[in-house]
């Protein structure tokens, strides 16, 4: 007979016998006298979770995908309210606003194509948007990036295995900034 944890159930074991045959005991119930006596005659639990034989490196490696994702998904508040294009045209519409706003003669031609012939009126308001959400976004990212950075640094100088094993790393809330 040998018995196995059952992971999260401290007061319940699996039993197993040779002929393959199993079932469950629980603290109270009929069996858990047998449980208990196969402990203290020197005998451990078995594991049904499989040892993690990765490498240091390779949980390190590991823990930095999962500060990645938590990163993207600190920031999707924000950024899922635009298509992946238009994000990635906001170093470009900053440009051409702040060009356009020191000096309205200034070319900002995808802020022209945005505002289209029949909108060009509201130049000056869509510059100025643009200007305010960058300043929120930049923070929001800012706030993140320190996070990620901090830590990075945490898992990089750790030594023990089991710390990266059980790592789940939790960015804080960003404010939306739409």
């Amino acid at each position: 007979m040998n018995y196995f944890e059952i992971p999260g159930e401290p007061d319940a074991a699996l039993w197993q016998k040779s002929d393959g045959n199993s079932g469950v005991v629980r603290e109270g119930l009929n069996g858990w006298n047998d449980y208990l006596h196969w402990l203290a005659a020197g005998n451990t639990l078995a594991s049904l979770v499989p040892a993690d034989t990765r490498s240091l490196d390779e949980l390190r490696v590991d823990a930095l995908g999962l500060i990645n994702i938590a990163a993207d998904q600190a920031l999707e508040p924000i950024t899922r309210l635009y298509p992946r294009a238009e994000i990635d045209t906001w170093p470009e519409q900053c440009k051409e606003a702040q060009a356009w706003l020191s000096d309205t003669m200034a070319s900002a031609p995808l802020i022209d194509a945005i505002c289209g012939p029949q909108r060009m009126a509201e130049k000056r308001e869509l510059c100025e948007t643009i200007l305010s959400k960058a300043i929120t976004y930049r923070e929001a990212v800012g706030a993140v990036i320190g996070w990620r950075r901090a830590i990075t640094s945490w898992v990089e100088a750790q030594s023990e295995p089991a710390l990266l094993i059980s790592f789940t790393p939790r960015c804080p809330e960003v404010p939306d900034a739409s």
